[in-house]
């Protein structure tokens, strides 16, 4: 019975290192993240809400306009992003 004891308890000595192991790799992951998200987030709301303070951290509108404007074109005032990546 004290065997059965014993291997309990490394069980569950195991089963928490585990899970604070895992827990720890979510916190440094979402640490790592987070500013790859926060510029997507940028990316997609109005110039008002960028520069807002204090900082709006969901976007209220979501709008495409910055990348329309950014593969529009030289001719409508962008920068001719696809001609960079095209193989010459």
């Amino acid at each position: 019975m004290v065997m059965m004891d014993a291997n309990a308890s490394a069980r569950l000595k195991r089963r928490a290192a585990t899970v604070a192991h895992r827990v720890g790799l979510f916190l440094a992951m979402l640490f790592i993240c987070l500013p790859g998200i926060w510029i997507v987030l940028s990316s997609l709301r109005p110039t008002v809400e960028i520069l807002a303070k204090p900082p709006v951290w969901i976007p209220q509108q979501v709008s495409l306009d910055a990348y329309i404007a950014m593969f529009s074109g030289v001719g409508k005032g962008g920068i001719p992003v696809l001609d960079y990546f095209r193989i010459r």
